[in-house]
């Protein structure tokens, strides 16, 4: 059991109390579990209901990517999915859905247009689900055993914080390039990579939803594969580079730090800064700077969407549990 003077000196600190919030929800949900009649086969099942929601969330995530996309005027030519996540029999259903990839899923082609609020809603559209049903779902497992509905809760509910490193932190990112661009205009194409290093790689590791970089796509009879440039195949030494697949750079300044996979992302900055358009210390300073600005605008956005799934009343019912004293 937790300490609940702990817990009453937390809510003493407004900060502390949102950061912990998603962290104290989660447990508060498995305290039920763990005073079950058979605590072990409740957190059994909570883990086989964790597993069996996240494959039917995978192929789910990649797919509202696909939608908000489109629902909001860009335009989708190509999703990836692994065929582990159902990626065999969606491909037979739609002609822009391929089976395979490096990652279990992963939109690789996308064209916002030009528009930053359709590539915000691309990255956004996912965690729809996040603010319902998963955090409705975690906090009504608060009073009663519910072992799977709390694995559900879990994943979906828990959504942003896992993607911080990717889509949260690309979103960020899209606002912190554009709010660079409005108050130091520069020439558009400067800090975006050349065609033939641009990409967006994916964010997570090959088990997690993923998509691509907003890169130039070069296209062959528009049907969304990218064709290899010379300077592309000269690079046999190094690791193969993720494909681009369009043009949402938007003209903004160090778009290229537009990425849905930060791990890669400070890699390349750290290494091969030739990769991301970054000439000269300067550049590479700046860029840097902005990326740490990106992400901590997107754990903001990430706290701000638990709390808007906080504010769904869940539906009341009678509580197991003694109540934590008034601070």
């Amino acid at each position: 059991m937790r300490d609940r003077e702990q817990r009453r000196r937390d809510e003493t600190l407004p900060m502390r109390r949102y950061l912990r919030m998603p962290i104290d929800d989660v447990l508060d949900a498995l305290e039920p579990v763990a005073r079950a009649g058979r605590p072990r086969v409740a957190l059994m099942l909570t883990v086989l209901a964790m597993v069996v929601v996240w494959f039917a969330y995978v192929p789910v995530h990649e797919l509202l990517h696909a939608v908000g996309c489109r629902l909001t005027g860009g335009t989708v030519s190509r999703l990836e999915i692994a065929p582990a996540y159902g990626g065999t029999l969606l491909a037979r259903r739609c002609s822009w859905i391929t089976a395979g990839g490096t990652y279990a899923g992963r939109l690789s082609g996308f064209e916002t247009h030009g528009s930053d609020a359709v590539y915000l809603a691309t990255c956004f559209a996912p965690f729809l689900l996040s603010i319902f049903p998963g955090v409705w779902i975690l906090r009504r497992c608060v009073n009663r055993p519910r072992p799977i509905l709390l694995g559900a809760g879990v994943v979906l509910g828990l959504a942003p914080f896992y993607n911080l490193p990717g889509d949260y932190y690309e979103m960020g990112s899209i606002l912190v390039t554009r709010a660079l661009t409005i108050l130091s205009p520069q020439p558009s194409g400067l800090n975006e990579p050349s065609p033939a290093t641009a990409h967006r790689t994916s964010r997570n590791p090959p088990t997690a939803p993923s998509r691509a970089s907003d890169a130039p796509v070069k296209d062959a009879g528009g049907d969304g594969e990218p064709v290899p440039t010379a300077s592309e195949s000269q690079e046999k030494s190094e690791p193969p580079i993720d494909p681009p697949h369009s043009t949402n750079l938007n003209g903004a300044r160090f778009a290229s730090i537009r990425s849905d996979d930060l791990v890669r992302l400070v890699g390349d900055w750290a290494r091969r800064p030739e990769r991301l358009g970054l000439s000269s210390a300067r550049e590479r300073l700046a860029a840097g700077v902005a990326m740490f600005a990106s992400l901590l605008l997107g754990m903001v956005l990430a706290w701000s969407t638990y709390l808007l799934g906080r504010g769904i009343p869940a539906a009341p019912q009678r509580s197991t549990r003694p109540e934590r004293p008034a601070p």
